[in-house]
């Protein structure tokens, strides 16, 4: 189905302590921004990508590889993805210096289970970030409350098919409906408690995780250290 996480060589990850840096009071507002169940889409907007493969944007073959580990009822992972994750995008991904996959996390809940195997389901027909993309869309604040009931998530590929490009509903049914993706949903699970995520977002840069939303800096100052012992 999709590669796990294979090896990390034996890294141990360096968790940076003392909380996420909130970038601005109104991105708090935005990550807390309730989307009505009923999935009013009018104003979505997919994030533009220039280099896709799967779950990952950028180049394999740069030097930097990051990873995030994300869970979609988790309004810092919203606030990562509207408000550090274009900035990340620029000084990194664009520039060819780093890699980023991402891997769907289920610590909040049934939603988030529900979350997750929706959009690995959404993967296997090539319409992974735009449904990664929507899911940060329509979060609620509140946990659990059924914005990824399965009839939320149905929605969401309709209006892939009719918006963006040809999604199969019946597939994705009998994918979501599947012991496969659950069991990789759960696979995945054990693989982050096995490198040490504890909590979402966490960005895992080369042998480093960074826990919560720092400020654009803190990343830069790991990237351009990784690069310099690299030389």
């Amino acid at each position: 189905m999709k590669k796990f996480i294979d090896d990390f060589g034996g890294f141990s990850i360096i968790f940076f302590i003392g909380g996420a840096i909130i970038l601005a009071v109104g991105f708090i507002v935005i990550s807390l921004r309730q989307s009505s169940t009923n999935l009013d889409l009018q104003e979505f907007e997919a994030e533009t990508r220039n280099t896709i493969i799967q779950r990952t944007e950028g180049d394999t073959r740069a030097p930097i590889k990051m990873i995030e580990f994300s869970d979609f009822q988790c309004p810092y992972c919203k606030l990562f993805h509207d408000a550090l994750m274009p900035q990340i995008r620029k000084e990194f991904i664009d520039t060819k210096i780093a890699s980023m996959e991402f891997y769907p996390m289920t610590f909040l809940g049934v939603d988030s289970v529900n979350a997750a195997k929706a959009v690995i389901c959404a993967q296997d027909q090539d319409h992974f970030w735009p449904y990664h993309d929507l899911l940060f869309y329509i979060q609620s604040p509140d946990k659990n409350n059924g914005t990824y009931s399965n009839n939320n998530l149905f929605e969401l590929v309709d209006y892939i098919n009719n918006e963006i490009g040809s999604f199969d509903k019946a597939l994705f049914k009998i994918c979501y409906e599947s012991n496969d993706v659950s069991n990789y949903v759960s696979q995945l699970q054990k693989q982050a408690a096995d490198l040490g995520i504890q909590s979402t977002p966490t960005l895992v840069i080369n042998n480093i995780a960074v826990t919560g939303v720092q400020d654009i800096n803190v990343y830069k100052e790991i990237v351009t250290k990784i690069l310099s012992e690299e030389k």
